[in-house]
């Protein structure tokens, strides 16, 4: 979702709230409420990137020199990239940049990809990976997208891909799943970013916290945490959010929670 599919944000807040009992059931509902509204917009905000960066590859193909043709790099254009040229992109939802046009990040991640699996094997990833962020919320859709972790793990959008499936089945209190596509982007030397630039990997860090947090392990979630901070102290989320800011209000919302247990005891 991401930004997706695949930019996704999980306060710790509630994750905090859910594993150490908070009661104002109206609040959590209404927390849980806004989470998947999060989780929706990033996937719709993906939606969209398949067929804009299809011209994107055709013209960065045509730069390309294929072997044993020089002169024809990236002659054959696909159907997709000419009614992508011909149509208009409708973009949802912010921050992007000016003109709706991608990220130096993306565009360079992309070319990498572009240089390592060619025009037709980039594209199939694209097609994947708008597949999965438009279905989502169905079995087919987060298929395609495991499909793109597993058969493409070096390119760009796995990475994507991957934080998206982790936010997603964390919502739908598949931790152990979440933390699978979590740890494949902290183990990963991949830095994947969405179109916007947003590094999927801090999403996925805070996540990873979030996660230690609901199962008790306060000192691997302030690890996380700390992680964020000192990795992504400048990044910001799909809403403008400081990934460092949002992880440091993790750390003091543990540690008030540790000072109110410290102080109940006699």
């Amino acid at each position: 979702m991401m930004r997706v599919v695949i930019e996704t944000v999980v306060v710790a807040a509630l994750l905090l709230a859910v594993a150490y009992g908070y009661r104002d059931q109206r609040r959590l509902e209404s927390e849980v409420a806004a989470l998947r509204q999060q989780i929706a917009d990033l996937a719709a905000k993906e939606e969209a990137d398949a067929d804009a960066l299809a011209v994107r590859i055709g013209r960065m193909a045509r730069e390309v020199p294929q072997a044993g043709s020089p002169s024809r790099a990236g002659g054959t254009r696909t159907h997709t990239a000419v009614r992508a040229a011909d149509t208009p992109v409708a973009v949802r939802g912010d921050p992007a940049p000016a003109d709706d046009e991608p990220s130096d990040r993306f565009l360079q991640a992309q070319k990498r990809d572009l240089d390592r699996f060619g025009p037709s094997e980039l594209q199939r990833i694209e097609d994947l990976y708008a597949q999965g962020t438009r279905g989502i919320d169905t079995e087919e859709g987060r298929q395609a997208l495991a499909r793109l972790v597993e058969q493409y793990p070096e390119s760009n959008r796995a990475g994507c891909a991957a934080n998206t499936l982790a936010q997603v089945m964390h919502m739908d209190g598949d931790d152990e799943g979440a933390q699978r596509y979590a740890d494949f982007l902290l183990q990963s030397s991949n830095p994947s970013v969405y179109r916007n630039g947003i590094p999927a990997r801090a999403d996925a860090m805070l996540l990873s916290g979030d996660l230690a947090a609901g199962r008790g392990d306060r000192e691997a979630a302030k690890a996380a945490w700390q992680r964020v901070m000192t990795e992504y102290p400048d990044e910001t989320d799909l809403e403008g959010q400081a990934f460092a800011k949002r992880a440091g209000n993790s750390v003091k919302g543990l540690e008030s929670i540790e000072a109110g247990e410290a102080a109940e005891k006699p």
